[in-house]
């Protein structure tokens, strides 16, 4: 299967802290800065002509900042920045369509899962593609360094199908490309594609890959991470996570 790399990936590295020392702890600040989204519809967005984020897990870091009595600050991530940006200290947690795997949780904590979701392929209605079979000898695009990019081999490979994957940067120039025709279908989590639906645009009806959803946190923040989970338990058994999930759309 042939894969192709474009529009200048960031290259992931490990960050080193400059001055060697320890980073700060999360409680000891006045200020908590969480990295999220500004790309993905319903979760972390920045509308056009906007300054701030919003979306569900930007009301998630809000919570979490309100009940420890501080403020909050946003930092956008792109899928390639997310992990450096947490372990040099850039920001205190990732609340941004951040999967939960094994790998991740060899070099970061994660939260209790604040959401479920499943990947899916976005086509033009006018392709006449109608299911997995269809992507056959197509241009299949995602984006680097987010687990459609990691399941979409395996997924194409079970349904027998010969595809040629495109990876991007970032999915916003995934999308571009699909939308200037240069692309043939997208591969994402079902939530954050249904802000990209388009008039024209349908999802296939096959979903893929069921994941959770996590905040991530350095290992060492012990009592933050403490902190953050019961926060967490709190919203869900109070039905304040439900609520922000219900006034996204991404629920009822």
């Amino acid at each position: 299967m042939k894969k192709l790399l474009c529009m200048g990936i960031l290259a992931l590295c490990t960050l080193l802290c400059a001055c060697g020392g320890a980073l700060p702890d999360p409680q000891e600040k006045d200020v908590l800065v969480a990295g999220v989204r500004g790309d993905a519809p319903g979760f972390g967005y920045i509308e056009v002509g906007g300054k701030e984020p919003e979306g569900y897990e930007v009301d998630i870091a809000k919570a979490i900042a309100q009940k420890l009595d501080k403020e909050i600050e946003f930092r956008i991530m792109t899928d390639s920045s997310r992990e450096p940006s947490l372990l040099d200290g850039e920001v205190d947690m990732v609340v941004a369509v951040y999967t939960i795997t094994k790998e991740r949780e060899e070099r970061m904590a994660f939260s209790q899962p604040y959401y479920t979701d499943n990947l899916v392929f976005m086509v033009k209605e006018a392709s006449g593609i109608l299911a997995l079979e269809g992507l056959a000898g197509k241009k299949v695009a995602t984006a680097v360094g987010v687990t459609p990019a990691e399941e979409i081999d395996a997924v194409l490979e079970q349904g027998g199908v010969q595809a040629e994957v495109v990876l991007y940067d970032t999915f916003s120039n995934a999308a571009k490309a699909y939308n200037e025709g240069g692309i043939d279908a997208l591969f994402m989590d079902e939530s954050v594609m249904h802000g990209y639906l388009g008039e024209g645009d349908m999802l296939l009806d096959s979903k893929f890959s069921p994941q959770e959803l996590g905040i991530a946190m350095r290992k060492e923040n012990k009592q933050f991470i403490q902190k953050v989970e019961e926060i967490l338990a709190e919203l869900d058994e109070t039905g304040e996570l439900a609520a922000m999930r219900v006034s996204w759309t991404l629920e009822g």
